[in-house]
Order: C-alpha cells, then structure tokens, then sequence
C-alpha cells in the first residue's frame, strides 16, 4: 500500500516536472521570437538616400569537424571548420521599401584569410538571399537568422567528394589546435548607405563553386592556421551589381596552430572512379 502510494507520487512529480519544463521551453521560445521580431536593421529614407543603420554581423559558432583516416592505425583529423555568422534580420517592410528603388535580393558574402607575413587572401565569395524559398539550399539557415559557411583543408575538399573515403587522396593529415573568437581590431559599422549600381557590375565568375551540398565551402589550402575574415555586402541577382561596400564582421575566427598526425594502411587504397563531376553539378550553388 505504502510502495503504490509513493509510486502514485513519484509519477505525478514526474509529471508536474515535465510540464514545468515544457512551460520553460514555450517561454523561452516566445521570448526569442518577441527578441527577434523587434530588433531588425533600420531602414532611414530622409534626403532621397536609403540609410540601414543596427546593422551587425558577428561570428554566432565555429565547429571543427574531424575526419577518421586510416586503415591499419586511425587517426582523426581536422576535415573543416563550419562558421555560422549572425545577423540582425532586415524585415519584409524594409526589403520592400528598398525594392521600390533598388532590385537588392541578397547578402554577397567574402571570406578572407590573413596569413602572418604572407598577407591576405580572398578564399572567395558566395550569395544568400533574403527570400528563404529561393535557394533551397538556404532554407535551413535563414529560419535562424544565420549564414553558415564551411572552411575546408584542401585534401578534404570539396568534402562530398573526397571526405567519405578512410584514406585522403591528398595524404592530408593535420588537425587544428582549436578555434577563437575574436573582436576585430577595426571600428565596427552600424550604419550603410545603398548606392545605385555601387561598383558596376560585380564579376560572377569570383563566386565560388562549392562542392558542398547543403553549405558554400571554401578550401583554405595545405594549412588552417590564420585569421579568418567575414565582409557582408548588400548585392542583386537580377542585375548582378553591388549596391554597398563591403562591411567587415565585427569579430573573426582564429586558428593559431596545427599538428600532424600519423595514421597507416592508406598506401595502396583504391579510389573509386571519380564520378563526382555529375553530382557536382547537381549541387553546385552558382555558375
């Protein structure tokens, strides 16, 4: 008798817990919502000029995503880095009153990478537009107001290709130290102004070809050590032309150091033929 009372009492405890949690959790989300509602970049049209100020992007998250190579001994090493890049949302209102003058659609994106005594590199560019149905390939990220993007080794790269073998083409064989997060010494820029045909036309043929199918990727090279730059420029399809400057994230990813690990059994592997020029096609994100 004593046992079944306890158990009735446990189990409503177990009950009352869940529907405190699950209270939490429809609290915590309408606050987001009501957060994310009320702060958006706004839209200035005084003196004919369009003005967006409470404009910041920033590094939200950075993950190393690693890669088992080896046949005989294992080791696992650093395949690439994802960086997903914040942003305070522009509303639907503000993309409308833009559009009555400007055809602006999307985010052009440059990642650069800064090398210690060797200087800066453009790694490339990539788009995100603002509408979530356009591109199905964004569709997943523009729900959370993010840009992801992947950072990857070159003997991984692009990784649907080359990361699903135990052994690298390339004999790849390094993993990073970890990642930073850090402030960029540059003043941060809250505020842009949206200029006609800003540039001239912007030349396609720096996009680009991801081999990722879901993210845009970008091979780094034979090394991953550097600091990692994100410049956001606002850009439409329709006419292929930039309509602001770039501007800076206001925070960068820091990679300080690598290692080189050993692995065996990969000397004789056998690829697969390399019928990746198909599928690359399929998920290519630009021409």
């Amino acid at each position: 008798m004593v046992n079944s009372i306890s158990r009735n009492y446990n189990q409503k405890q177990k009950h009352r817990c869940i529907s405190v949690n699950y209270l939490k959790l429809l609290i915590f989300s309408l606050c987001f919502i009501l957060i994310s509602c009320s702060q958006n970049m706004k839209l200035d049209t005084a003196d004919n000029r369009l003005v967006l100020s409470n404009v910041h992007f920033g590094i939200g998250n950075v993950r190393e995503n690693r890669w088992e190579l080896g046949i005989t001994t294992k080791a696992k090493v650093t395949r690439d880095i994802t960086v997903s890049i914040n942003y305070i949302p522009i509303s639907g209102s503000a993309i409308e009153t833009i559009n009555q003058k400007y055809p602006i659609d999307s985010f052009l994106v440059r990642v650069r990478k800064y090398v210690p005594g060797s200087g800066t590199s453009i790694l490339g560019h990539t788009l995100f537009h603002f509408e979530r149905q356009a591109y199905q390939n964004f569709l997943l990220f523009y729900l959370y107001n993010k840009i992801v993007v992947r950072i990857s080794y070159d003997g991984a790269y692009p990784t649907f290709k080359n990361a699903l073998f135990p052994c690298s083409r390339s004999g790849h064989n390094k993993s990073i130290a970890g990642t930073d997060v850090l402030k960029n010494t540059a003043p941060a820029i809250d505020k842009i102004v949206l200029f006609s045909a800003y540039g001239g036309a912007f030349d396609e043929g720096q996009f680009s070809k991801s081999g990722g199918m879901i993210l845009p990727e970008f091979n780094t090279g034979i090394s991953m050590v550097g600091e990692y730059y994100f410049d956001i420029a606002f850009y439409s399809t329709k006419d292929k032309t930039l309509y602001s400057d770039f501007i800076e994230a206001e925070t960068k990813v820091v990679v300080s150091d690598e290692e080189i690990l050993s692995y065996t059994g990969c000397e004789n592997y056998d690829f697969p033929i390399d019928n990746s020029t198909n599928m690359y096609n399929l998920f290519k994100i630009y021409d």
